[in-house]
């Protein structure tokens, strides 16, 4: 039975190439998932400074000073955004008034103690 184990081709053959395929294709994933992990930092960095761009623009547009037809648009957008924005904030400072009585409402008539509380079953 030994022998059949080291022949080649036989049992201990077989099962050496299967556990490097094995160990191999678990090198293998890993390495595939740093590889992803370091594309989507990658894409991250990406779009944190397409976001600085952005804002760039959008200050020379506040500026008057873009004149591309499409990033106007764009810029236009933003603006409306802006003023709806504006214009909630509004509503809400105009709710918070009513918000802040609410929370400061006089204390419940009753002051004393929980072991001067009346029954609230009437017993």
């Amino acid at each position: 039975m030994s022998q059949e184990y080291n022949e080649p081709g036989g049992i201990g053959a077989r099962l050496g190439g299967a556990l490097k395929r094995s160990v191999g294709g678990v090198f293998n994933q890993a390495r595939s998932a740093k590889v992803r992990m370091e594309i989507t930092s990658l894409n991250g960095r990406k779009q944190d400074q397409f976001a600085e761009i952005g804002k760039k623009v959008y200050t020379l547009y506040e500026s008057g000073l873009v004149r591309n037809a499409d990033l106007l648009s764009l810029c236009s957008q933003v603006r409306q955004i802006d003023l709806e924005i504006a214009a909630k904030e509004e509503d809400l400072a105009a709710i918070r008034p009513d918000e802040d009585s609410e929370r400061s409402m006089p204390p419940a008539p009753y002051e004393g103690g929980i072991e001067d509380a009346p029954d609230p079953d009437g017993v």
